[in-house]
């Protein structure tokens, strides 16, 4: 009797880690998808706000409109970070006052001259993901009215982790372990 006692505990407990690793796997999952979505709204929005800028302002004033449209979205809540480079590699504006003036790093720099090398609007965004931080990282070029890129744009939006994933599957797993 109590062999069979232990036996049928030690199943419950291996049905219910099964049940938490598949829901952590699925949210983790989601939150992933829902966040790239996310990015690329997010990048397409901030990079109609730039070449926007940059178009309705002169050479002199270029920098303040830029400036004025990345504090704008960074309040309203649409980015958090995000830089804008020069195609040498220099920091123009920020919603990190800090950075602003700044060099690229040397992969920073890499990934900008990826795209000042495509031609015209072939030029996309591109994407990495910073393991350390857990941040994808958007590159965007940013068109001025000649179809030129003037700047290179980076937009950092931070991936789903498993402390979110655990409080979204936390009530189903608790559930679970008070109907077994």
């Amino acid at each position: 009797r109590s062999r069979i006692t232990v036996i049928m505990i030690i199943f419950v407990i291996v049905l219910i880690a099964a049940f938490t690793a598949v829901q952590l796997q699925n949210q983790l999952r989601v939150i992933t998808i829902f966040n790239t979505l996310q990015a690329k709204l997010t990048a397409q929005i901030l990079e109609q706000a730039l070449e926007g800028a940059i178009k309705e302002s002169s050479e002199e004033t270029v920098k303040l409109s830029l400036d004025k449209a990345i504090i704008s979205l960074r309040n309203s809540g649409v980015i958090e970070t995000a830089f804008v480079y020069s195609p040498q590699g220099r920091v123009e504006v920020s919603t990190r006052a800090l950075a602003v003036g700044k060099e690229a790093s040397s992969a920073e720099q890499e990934r900008i001259n990826n795209l000042l090398k495509s031609k015209g609007y072939e030029a996309g965004f591109n994407s990495y993901i910073d393991r350390d931080t857990r941040n994808l990282n958007l590159y965007i070029p940013i068109f001025d009215s000649n179809n030129i890129i003037r700047y290179v744009a980076r937009l950092d939006i931070f991936l789903g982790n498993i402390g979110e994933a655990m409080n979204q599957v936390y009530a189903p797993v608790l559930m679970t372990v008070v109907i077994v």
